[in-house]
């Protein structure tokens, strides 16, 4: 799973800001619950970029537990969202407030979210998004301030990527601690 965070980290370093973000943040939504890692951008006393692990934090619902079988009501986007508010607020000690707004986010589901229909990943992932937004900071009350994060960042990864990243841990290990200038990964 850890080569699958450093694709969609180094995926997200052409994302477009105002204030270009040097952070990045990867949800790892799993069938046990959503992992949040936070990884920076910086350049090197040899003037090379290297990924720096920041941190993570772990929320224990399940993204595929808000689905509901009545396909007819929509989904409660603040109910949905409730559960990752943590995690974000997790990143807000972090990251820096100046790159709040420009830090791309992208969360990628995989087993647990597998087992839904198509439409059920979608409604999850609208409802999901839809409740981030409603908490921007600038509402009252509001808690979600990484509002870089577009709906299309949220998705499913399907069996085959998921068993790719998830292999070869110690050839990752290492190029996860080498320089991270290697910006030519396939995307999904």
């Amino acid at each position: 799973m850890m080569s699958f965070i450093l694709h969609c980290c180094l995926s997200l370093i052409g994302a477009s800001c105002s204030e270009p973000s040097p952070f990045r943040i990867v949800i790892d939504a799993g069938s046990t619950g959503s992992r949040l890692h936070i990884f920076e951008f910086i350049n090197n006393q040899e003037g090379n970029d290297e990924c720096i692990g920041r941190g993570s934090s772990k929320a224990w619902v399940k993204l595929s537990a808000f689905a509901n079988d009545n396909k007819e009501k929509p989904l409660n986007a603040t109910h949905v969202a409730h559960h990752m508010l943590p995690l974000f607020e997790y990143a807000t000690i972090i990251i820096p407030l100046k790159y709040h707004s420009s830090t791309p986010v992208r969360i990628a589901a995989t087993a647990g979210m597998r087992l839904l229909s198509i439409e059920d990943q979608a409604r999850v992932y609208d409802a999901l998004h839809k409740g981030l937004l409603e908490q921007e900071v600038d509402n009252i009350n509001g808690r979600f301030t990484f509002t870089a994060l577009r709906r299309e960042d949220i998705m499913t990864l399907d069996g085959d990527r998921e068993a790719f990243f998830g292999a070869g841990k110690s050839a990752l290990v290492l190029f996860y601690l080498m320089n991270c200038d290697q910006r030519e990964v396939f995307e999904f």
